[in-house]
């Protein structure tokens, strides 16, 4: 079972489903929900080791698309938080905190989708394989943005797993904490972001934060 991510997931309370297909590929979340709907579907077979690999590569380029975006927008003075591309005065530091805060929402509503849709489904052969795809990616993301150097978008995704991880369904909580063993196999692999992210509410700094959606209920 494919999940779908065409609209924003009502809270875990009130499962519904939605038939509209995604956005155009023109905008930081439709690159990444592409790049994540073609993901689940191409490696859902895959081994995990296999499938994390895989994630890394695919990782990489939904940055080096948001990048070329950013650019492009950039040279032609248009805003990256405008759908419909209007001319913009956005500056450099306001473009990327704005694509920054669409990331980790996008990747928010991603984790949404796919808990949704364990909430919905009564077997786990029907999700399995696509749900570990999505979190592969996920995580593989969220942990390995160059420019997310307070590890805003790590922190955003990690936080909303820990709030999955308290919900009563037994399901939902095993997922999260998948997850989670994702998120810090990708932080051990830089021991100086997880420092950083695991200790930054700690050492009393400004940690920025990402703008993020209602935390799930169950």
């Amino acid at each position: 079972m494919a999940v779908s991510f065409a609209t924003a997931p009502p809270a875990a309370s009130t499962p519904s489903s939605s038939s509209t297909e995604p956005p155009p590929k023109t905008t930081v979340p439709a690159i990444i929900l592409s790049h994540v709907d073609a993901f689940q579907r191409n490696h859902a077979a895959d081994a995990p080791n296999s499938k994390a690999s895989s994630a890394h590569r695919a990782a990489a380029a939904i940055r080096d698309e948001i990048s070329q975006l950013a650019l492009a927008s950039s040279l032609e003075g248009l805003s990256v938080h405008d759908e419909n591309n209007d001319h913009g005065d956005d500056t450099e530091e306001e473009r990327a905190e704005m694509i920054q805060t669409q990331i980790a929402n996008t990747l928010l509503r991603c984790m949404d989708s796919a808990m949704l849709t364990i909430f919905n489904s009564a077997s786990k052969t029907s999700w399995a394989d696509s749900i570990s795809s999505i979190f592969h990616l996920v995580a593989s993301l969220a942990c390995s943005c160059k420019n997310d150097e307070e590890g805003a978008i790590c922190k955003a995704v990690i936080d909303r797993a820990i709030q999955y991880s308290l919900v009563e369904k037994d399901v939902i909580r095993a997922e999260s904490c998948e997850l989670l063993g994702m998120c810090i196999g990708h932080l051990a692999e830089g021991s100086k972001a997880a420092v950083s992210i695991l200790k930054g509410k700690k050492s009393g700094g400004k940690v920025k934060k990402a703008v993020v959606s209602s935390p799930p209920s169950d």
